[in-house]
C-alpha cells in the first residue's frame, strides 16, 4: 500500500534538519576554499624575505584544515541521519575533534622539530622523517567517518547516500597520490571534485520539494508512484490514500 503520508513525514524530517545542514555546508566549502588559498600562499616564491614566513605558515594551514574538515563533515552527515544515537554521536564527535586537535598539534610543532616538513637554508621545502604520522591521523579519522556513514545506511535518503559516501573516498585517493607523489595537492583536487558532486546532489534533491514548507511536491509524488508501479508484481494492484 502506497501512503502519501510518508512525503509528508520525509518533508518534515528535511525541516527539521535543514538549518544545520546548511550551516556545516557552508563551514565546509569556508574550510576548502581556505585550504586552496593556504595551498597557493604556500606555493610561491620563498626567496623573498618577506614573502617567506606567508609562505611557511601557509602549509601549517593547509595541513590543519585539511584534519578540520574530517569532524565538520561528520557533523555534516549526522544531520543527514534518520533518529541517530545521540550517545554515539557526542563519543564520534569527541574521538575526531581529539585526533583533529592532536594531529594539529603535531603539525605545529614541526616549527621546532622540523619533524613533520622544515625548509632547508635556500628556503626549499622538504618532508621530515615524521611526515606519515599526521597522514595517517587523518586516513583513521577518514576510515571511522566511512564505517560510521556505511553502518547508518538505512537512516539516509538512498540517493543522497551515495554523495554522503563519495565524499571521502575521491580525497582519500588523493590522500593516497599524494603521499606517493610529492608537490601536488591531490588530497585538495579531491575535497574539491567531493563538493561539487555533494552540491549538485543537493541541488537535485532540492527540485522535488516546497521551497517554503519543505514537503515533497506533485513531481516528487508522480515518480514515487511510478516507481511503486513499476515494482509492483504483476496482476496485482496496490492502493493509495491521502
Amino acid at each position: 500500500m502506497l501512503q502519501l503520508g510518508y512525503l509528508v513525514w520525509t518533508g518534515t524530517y528535511r525541516q527539521n534538519v535543514r538549518i544545520g545542514d546548511k550551516r556545516y555546508f557552508l563551514w565546509m566549502h569556508i574550510i576548502v576554499l581556505l585550504s586552496f588559498t593556504a595551498n597557493i600562499i604556500s606555493s610561491l616564491q620563498t626567496n623573498i624575505n618577506w614573502l617567506f614566513p606567508f609562505v611557511s605558515a601557509g602549509n601549517y594551514i593547509e595541513f590543519i584544515l585539511n584534519a578540520t574538515l574530517i569532524p565538520m563533515f561528520f557533523c555534516y552527515i549526522c544531520d543527514q541521519v534518520i533518529n541517530l544515537d545521540a550517545t554515539l554521536k557526542q563519543r564520534m564527535k569527541i574521538a575526531l575533534w581529539s585526533l583533529t586537535i592532536l594531529c594539529a598539534s603535531i603539525i605545529a610543532s614541526t616549527i621546532f622539530t622540523g619533524k613533520i616538513f622544515y625548509f632547508d637554508e635556500a628556503r626549499v621545502y622538504h618532508r621530515g622523517p615524521l611526515f606519515a604520522i599526521p597522514m595517517m591521523i587523518m586516513l583513521v579519522m577518514m576510515i571511522m567517518v566511512e564505517i560510521f556513514l556505511i553502518s547508518h545506511k538505512k537512516k539516509i535518503e538512498p540517493v543522497y547516500y551515495k554523495s554522503l559516501l563519495f565524499f571521502l573516498i575521491a580525497p582519500l585517493i588523493g590522500w593516497g597520490l599524494q603521499f606517493l607523489i610529492y608537490g601536488l595537492p591531490f588530497s585538495l583536487l579531491g575535497i574539491t571534485f567531493s563538493s561539487l558532486i555533494l552540491r549538485t546532489n543537493i541541488k537535485n534533491r532540492n527540485i522535488d520539494k516546497d521551497y517554503l514548507t519543505d514537503v515533497f511536491n506533485r513531481q516528487a509524488l508522480d515518480d514515487y508512484m511510478s516507481k511503486k508501479i513499476k515494482n509492483s508484481e504483476k496482476n496485482k494492484s496496490f492502493s493509495a490514500f491521502c
